[in-house]
């Protein structure tokens, strides 16, 4: 049975954490990668295809119906064939650290194909990768309202060379859900929909939902996983600090913290 990994977008280097664990790591062959085509760059571009990305357009075009039914069979004979498939539910990556609202334009197509027998099964794989810090500077900037740069050649090889040698960006951690069957899981969410006051009018039987039925079934699936993802996340020096931080007054210092039985050693081994 296929898997589907589907873990939570924070940055650039989620792609190639995720195949160092797989493959080098577990010996388990790396999934093929939906990546957006503002990474399709000199250089970087041929490097992420030898690690199985395909990149996906991000706006749309006069062809876009044309193209989705291209991709999305593509991504279907990708699972047919027993490869592993990976891809963001949430689109683009996180620029906050919260959850992005999910994107479900792919998983719709492969909960088409489960239900339609062209697919046997699918396990959904959700995971988190967490940071204690991004690597990308540009995020930071963009918060504080600076525009977003589009991705090049330069740009990719300053963020790579120069930061990694003038910052200390602490430890990543992956952590892997239960994995589990999307055949199963789609019959469970259909009731669960039809008890909702939108989904009323979705067919009992699943070879019955229309197109809109099964988008709304995707959504719903898609937040579980993101928040199955979430769950899975570690909760980091970083984020304690900023909890800390964020729950005392203004001005309070990081000496009156200490008073208070809080020091940055407490905070560390938490």
């Amino acid at each position: 049975v296929p898997i589907l990994y589907l873990p939570l977008h924070k940055s650039h280097l989620d792609y190639i954490i995720l195949m160092f664990v797989l493959c080098l790591t577990e010996g388990i062959p790396s999934p093929f990668v939906a990546a957006g085509d503002n990474l399709n760059i000199t250089l970087v571009g041929t490097f992420f295809r030898k690690l199985g990305a395909f990149f996906i357009r991000r706006k749309e075009g006069p062809d876009q119906e044309l193209y989705k039914a291209i991709m999305g069979e593509y991504l279907i004979q990708l699972l047919k064939s027993g490869s592993s498939v990976e891809f963001f539910l949430e689109g683009r990556r996180s620029r906050t650290g919260l959850v992005n609202p999910t994107k479900v334009g792919l998983l719709t197509k492969i909960a088409g194909a489960v239900r339609d027998g062209v697919l046997a099964d699918v396990l959904i794989c959700p995971l988190s990768i967490t940071f204690d810090k991004v690597y990308e500077e540009s995020l930071t900037s963009e918060l504080r309202g600076s525009p977003k740069v589009q991705e090049n050649i330069m740009t990719a090889l300053w963020e790579t060379v120069k930061y990694p040698f003038r910052h200390h960006y602490g430890s990543i951690h992956v952590n892997f859900s239960e994995p589990f069957s999307l055949a199963e899981f789609m019959d469970q969410s259909l009731v669960a929909v039809r008890q909702s006051d939108s989904g009323r009018s979705i067919p009992a039987n699943l070879m019955n939902v229309g197109r809109d039925g099964m988008f709304q079934l995707a959504t719903f699936m898609g937040d579980h996983i993101l928040n199955d993802a979430l769950e899975a996340g570690t909760i980091n020096s970083p984020a304690i600090l900023s909890v800390l931080l964020l729950n005392t007054p203004r001005q309070t210092s990081l000496r009156h913290l200490e008073h208070r039985g809080l020091t940055w050693r407490s905070v560390l081994m938490a």
